[in-house]
C-alpha cells in the first residue's frame, strides 16, 4: 500500500475537463519514510527511482496512481480494476520479528468502485466514496501465493488550483478490513517463532484500522511534485493482541519529483 500511496500523491488531479496528450513518459525520485509494517515501532527510509508514464485511453488508462482497465463510467459511478503494492520487510533487521521469516513484497489487484457525491460547477472541488476489494498475493522470485484480501473504503475530498501556488489538496478517511490470512501474514505468531515475550498468535478476520491520508500536488509545464501523510489508527483491530503490534498508530509520508521527457501530440478531453 506504501508504494501506491507515493504513487497518488505523485499525480496531481485536475479540477475542470481539460486536453492533455493521450500519453506522457518520463522519470523520477521518491523518498519514502514507512513503519517495517503498520504496528511496527521502527521506520525505515526508501529512495529510488520512479517511472512516470500516462495514459489516458478511454477504457484503460496508466494515470500514476494506478493502472485502470475501465469496466464501467457514468456521470456519478465509475467502476475499474486497480493494483496496489507494499514493500518487504528484512525480519532480520527488526526487532519485534527476530528469527522470524522475512514478509514478502505484496501485490493487490481487484474492483474499485468510485462514487461521486458531490462536486461544484466550477469543478474545482469534489467529495467522492471509494470503495476497493483487491486480493492480495506475496511475491518473490520463486512463488507466488494468496495472502488473503483488503478493503479500505473512504470518503475522498479533493480540492484543485488552490491558492496562488495551484496546489491540489486531497484528504482521503476511511476504515480498513481484511481477512484471517491477510492479518496472519503480517501479525501471525506461529508455534515455531514463539519466544517468551512473543507468544503464538493466530488473529481473526475483521477490523484492520482507520486511515486518513492527506497529498498536496504540483504540476508545471514538464514536471510533477507529489507529497502525502498517512495517519493509522490501530486500536480495535483484529489483531491488537498481536505482540508484534508495538505501536496504535502508524504515520508515514513520502515525496515525489518527476520530469517529463515525451509526449504525444494527439490531445484527448479529460475530466479528472
Amino acid at each position: 500500500m506504501f508504494v501506491g500511496l507515493l504513487l497518488w500523491a505523485a499525480l496531481p488531479g485536475l479540477g475542470e475537463c481539460a486536453e492533455l496528450p493521450l500519453w506522457e513518459a518520463g522519470a523520477g525520485l521518491a523518498v519514502l519514510n514507512i513503519p517495517e509494517y503498520r504496528g511496527s515501532d521502527e521506520q525505515r527510509f526508501y529512495v529510488f527511482p520512479i517511472p512516470y508514464l500516462i495514459y489516458r485511453g478511454e477504457a484503460f488508462r496508466v494515470d500514476g496512481q494506478r493502472v485502470r482497465e475501465l469496466l464501467f463510467q457514468s456521470e456519478t459511478l465509475q467502476l475499474d480494476l486497480s493494483l496496489n503494492a507494499s514493500v518487504p520487510v528484512n525480519s532480520g533487521r527488526n526487532k519485534a520479528r527476530q528469527g522470524m521469516p522475512d514478509l514478502d513484497p505484496t501485490v493487490e489487484i481487484g474492483p474499485s468502485l468510485e462514487i461521486l457525491l458531490a462536486r461544484n460547477q466550477e469543478r474545482d472541488w469534489k467529495v467522492t466514496v471509494t470503495i476497493p476489494v483487491r486480493a492480495v498475493f506475496a511475491v518473490n522470485l520463486s512463488r507466488i501465493r494468496g495472502v488473503g484480501w483488503i478493503s479500505n473504503p473512504r470518503i475522498n475530498v479533493d480540492f484543485f488550483n488552490v491558492g496562488p501556488g495551484k496546489l491540489d489538496v486531497g484528504l482521503g478517511v476511511g476504515p480498513v478490513f481484511a481477512d484471517r490470512l491477510y492479518h496472519r501474514h503480517f501479525y501471525g505468531v506461529e508455534p515455531a517463532d514463539a519466544l517468551p515475550d512473543r507468544p503464538v498468535f493466530s488473529p481473526s478476520g475483521g477490523y484492520s484500522g482507520a486511515q486518513i491520508a492527506l497529498s498536496v500536488t504540483r504540476r508545471f509545464a514538464k514536471m510533477r511534485f507529489g507529497a502525502f501523510v498517512r495517519v493509522d489508527a490501530l486500536d480495535g483491530t483484529a489483531f491488537s493482541k498481536s505482540p508484534l503490534l508495538k505501536r496504535r498508530e502508524s504515520v508515514m509520508g513520502g515525496v515525489a519529483l518527476s520530469w517529463i521527457f515525451a509526449e504525444s501530440k494527439a490531445l484527448v478531453k479529460v475530466d479528472e
